[in-house]
Parts: C-alpha cells; structure tokens; sequence
C-alpha cells in the first residue's frame, strides 16, 4: 500500500514560515498597539499642557500685593517681596525634583481691604503655589488666608507666611512632565515670564511641550 506524507525537510520548512509568519503579526500588532498608545497620549497630555498653562497663565496675570483702600481715597500697597511672583530659577527636571513635590511657581493674589467707608471690607490672601514630583507629576494647590487684619497693611513691612493646612484646591494638572523651564522675558523685576512644561511618554521617544507668558501686577523672583 502507498502512503503519502511528509518528509522531515518539509515539516522544518513548514515550521519555520508558520514561525516567521507569527512574528511579523506579533510585530505588526505592536506596531499598531504602540502608535495608538503615542497617539492616545499625545491627545491627553495636549489637553493636560492647555489646562496647566491656562492656570499658571490667569495665576500670574491675578498676581498683587496685599492693598488697603482707605476712604475716600487713600490707597496703601504693601510691597513686600514675599509677595513677589516666585519662580524656579530658568529650569528644573522632573529627576531632580523631590519626591513629596518641589516648589517651582508661587503667586499671591490679594484681595483689597476697604476701610472708613459705609462697607468695611477684611483683606483676604490666596497662594497658587504649584509643586513637581519626582514622578513627573505637576501639582497645583491654592491657600486661602482670610484672617488678615486690614490695620497691618500699614506698608512694605508687612509680610504674611502661607497658611498651612488651609487648602481650598488642589489638583494634578499634568502628568510625565520631564521638565519645566522659566524665562525672565526683559531680564528685569517687572518683566513678563515665560513658562515652559516638557512633557515624555515613559518608554517612548514621544514628547510635548507647551508655553506661556504671563505679565505679572507685582515683581518677579527666583525661589
């Protein structure tokens, strides 16, 4: 009786373009698999990026120092530089951050108090402080200070800690942020500032930025 069947020559080759055959599908697949996570990225952090500079933006712009408006007409600023607009530096990477959150933006907006008039107003303080992890998250927290006597706002002295513990926000703005980078925009104190957030995908070659400039009501420091 005759038999037909393989020989062993045919089953290796069979073997290896069944093998080769697997391996572009499985490359092809994650071809594919890692274009749509960079573009799902890209799409997420894009509207992370506009949110955050947007804020940072309107905290730079809300920038003022603490003012008394005396009836009828008398108006004392208290400008003391820690209520300066703070910044850190011209940049900072993510990995060199502190794990808990490092400090790089600070801005105080102040609210007048009005005094000698048929409505006495209380000042009150808000910190927009924003904070980089080590993880590369951004952090946005604001502070409310509303037990400011208006008789303190008397000048320049006076000066004012932020509150602990009394949040009235906080949020993550942005996540994988690689670094974020500060430019005094004319080199002065009353210069505009250019914020600048580098954002990458962890384990991608993908990356994106965006900026803003923010003209500030008070001077500008380094932190």
């Amino acid at each position: 009786m005759n038999r037909k069947a393989f020989t062993l020559m045919e089953v290796i080759i069979s073997c290896a373009v069944l093998a080769l055959f697997i391996t572009g599908l499985i490359t092809l697949y994650s071809s594919g698999s890692k274009m749509t996570n960079s573009a799902m990225w890209l799409q997420n952090i894009a509207s992370q990026l506009k949110n955050a500079t947007r804020q940072i933006n309107m905290s730079i712009q809300k920038s003022s120092y603490p003012t008394k408006i005396e009836y009828p007409g008398t108006i004392v600023e208290c400008k003391n530089a820690c209520f300066n607009v703070k910044y850190y530096g011209t940049s900072i990477n993510s990995s060199s951050a502190s794990p808990t959150g490092t400090t790089v933006l600070q801005t105080t907006e102040a609210t007048p108090a009005r005094t000698g008039g048929p409505d006495n107003i209380a000042p009150v303080l808000r910190y927009h402080i924003y904070l980089l992890k080590q993880n590369g998250d951004l952090i946005y927290s604001r502070y409310i200070d509303s037990g400011v006597s208006a008789s303190n706002l008397t000048g320049d002295g006076f000066t004012r800690t932020i509150p602990s513990g009394k949040v009235e926000y906080t949020a993550t703005l942005v996540r994988d942020v690689e670094s974020i980078e500060f430019e005094n925009i004319k080199g002065t104190t009353d210069s505009p500032l250019k914020v600048k957030i580098n954002c990458a995908m962890k384990h991608s070659k993908t990356k994106r930025s965006e900026e803003t400039i923010g003209v500030p009501n008070v001077n500008i420091t380094t932190i």
